[in-house]
Parts: structure tokens; sequence; C-alpha cells
């Protein structure tokens, strides 16, 4: 494909994927839609060259940032973008080769999800100063909290059906 035509169209997919990313971070009803976030990038990656690829990830970082916040955008980079690009350019050289393993972008794309999720809260505990696993434990404690508080409100005795 010529080159004229791979920048707007990778331009065009990207920001699909922006709209997704936004949409599930100012959407709570739509936060499920993250999950496909990936897609766009894997079709960039698969279709185009590297530099286009790496090219739409700095440039969603940076519309992230200014439109919702810098631990937001770090973390939809990694966790979504990154493994979306690994497994359109592995794609891509399965698609090239004569006897095609069709598994590997699936196996490279999980083990590239557990290296990225690894990678974010490294940086999420060095540069954020945040440590997610604390964090998502209180915030655990305080659902069931909600939960059990709720329960009692309503007139349940929760702690007799726990024996």
């Amino acid at each position: 494909m010529d080159n004229k035509v791979r920048l707007p169209q990778a331009s065009l997919i990207a920001t699909i994927g922006i709209v997704l990313a936004l949409l599930t971070a100012y959407v709570p009803m739509l936060s499920i839609m993250s999950l496909v976030i990936p897609v766009p990038y894997a079709i960039i990656a698969t279709l185009t060259d590297k530099k286009y690829s790496i090219l739409s990830l700095i440039i969603t970082f940076f519309i992230l940032i200014f439109c919702v916040n810098p631990v937001y955008s770090v973390s939809i980079c990694i966790m979504n973008i990154v493994p979306g690009i690994v497994i359109g350019s592995i794609a891509k050289g399965q698609i090239n080769e004569e006897f095609p393993n069709r598994f590997e972008p699936v196996f490279m794309g999980t083990i590239m999800v557990i290296i990225s999720t690894i990678v974010f809260y490294f940086i999420a505990n060095i540069l954020f100063g945040t440590n997610l696993l604390d964090e998502f434990t209180s915030i655990m404690k305080e659902a069931m909290n909600l939960q059990i508080d709720i329960m009692t409100q309503a007139g349940l005795d929760i702690t007799s059906s726990l024996h």
C-alpha cells in the first residue's frame, strides 16, 4: 500500500481508538468497551508499518493526557494499546508466512498483556506513588462494607447466615 494512503488510514483508525478510550473514561456505563480499545491499534499494526503504530500510540497518549488525566492515559497506552500493537504486528507476520500459526498472535498477546500489567504496576508505583494492590484492596473493603451496611439497613441479619 502507498504511504500516502497509510497515514490517513492509520490516523482514522487511531481516532476510533481515541474515541473509544474517551468514551470509557467519561461514560461509566460504557466502560465495558475498554475491552475493544486494543482492536483499532491491532488493525493499524496489521495494515501499516511499525512507525505508524508507534505514532498512533504517541498521539493517543498525548490526547488522553490533555483530555482525561496522566494515570488513565498511561494505563490505556501500556495495558491496552501496546498489546494491541504487538498482536497486530505478529498477525501481520503470520499473514505473510506460507504455513501460518493462527494461535501465535493470541499466545503472544496473552504474554504481552501479562508483561504490560506488571510494567504498569511498577510505573504506577514509581512515577505516581500509588500502590495499586493497596488501593484495590481498600476499594474492595469499602465496597464490602457498603454492601453490609445496605443489607443491615434493609433488615437482613447477615451474621446469622454466615454460620
